[in-house]
């Protein structure tokens, strides 16, 4: 995944080079924009294709196994001292039997029906969700934040532009909001967002001819 991001613009927001394009003059042709949009819906169709292969083949894997087949799959990694962080999460999780079997299905079925709920913008948004979701037990129960982070930064692409700029927005309410709190960042913020005053520029007062009467006055 990481040789498909070399072709990818992931400067693009949220970033100094995105900072230094939105301030200072864009020096890139036209035709290099067109080749750098090419590489870089390439590089994102690689990477949604590596998940869609890596999420389907883990949970085919798993249906496999006999442990996975009757329902107590997940019991094990959970109640394991090698993996486990919380103890008393852990044994609330594996005191409930229909728990450990809820756990375990879902693991598998959303692993296998990922590449297949991409097709649509509302079952898109529920694996995204639901796999996100899994990722966060996994890193909280297991003990697994680094293998846990890789792979919610990866599904990350999948998110849709539009959505990216709705929680920048967001978060740039939120941080004004607490800045308005401190007077150093209140007053930055103020001159952020008070509109630059226009400056008018007068014309010359108008010379009129000696015949006023019948001509309109001449602007010089």
């Amino acid at each position: 995944m990481l040789i498909y991001m070399i072709f990818a613009d992931i400067s693009r927001r949220w970033s100094l080079d995105a900072k230094r394009r939105a301030t200072g003059p864009t020096r890139l042709t036209n035709t290099e924009t067109q080749v750098g949009t090419v590489f870089h819906n390439l590089a994102l169709c690689l990477i949604v294709a590596q998940l869609c292969i890596v999420y389907f083949e883990a949970g085919m894997d798993k249906v496999q196994g006999r442990l996975l087949q009757e329902g107590t799959a997940m019991y094990y990694p959970i109640s394991s001292t090698a993996y486990g962080v919380f103890p008393w999460l852990s044994e609330i999780l594996t005191a409930n039997t229909w728990m450990v079997v809820l756990l375990t299905y879902f693991t598998v079925i959303v692993q296998i029906a990922f590449p297949f709920l991409l097709s649509n913008r509302i079952t898109r948004r529920i694996a995204l969700i639901s796999i996100l979701g899994m990722h966060l037990g996994i890193a909280i129960v297991m003990g697994l934040p680094f293998f846990s982070g890789i792979m919610a930064s990866a599904d990350a692409v999948l998110v849709s532009a539009a959505t990216w700029i709705t929680i920048g927005t967001w978060l740039a309410n939120q941080f004004r909001s607490i800045g308005r709190r401190f007077p150093k960042f209140r007053e930055r913020i103020r001159d952020e967002e008070e509109p630059q005053k226009s400056v008018v520029h007068l014309d010359p007062e108008p010379t009129v001819g000696k015949d006023s009467s019948d001509k309109k006055p001449t602007l010089v």
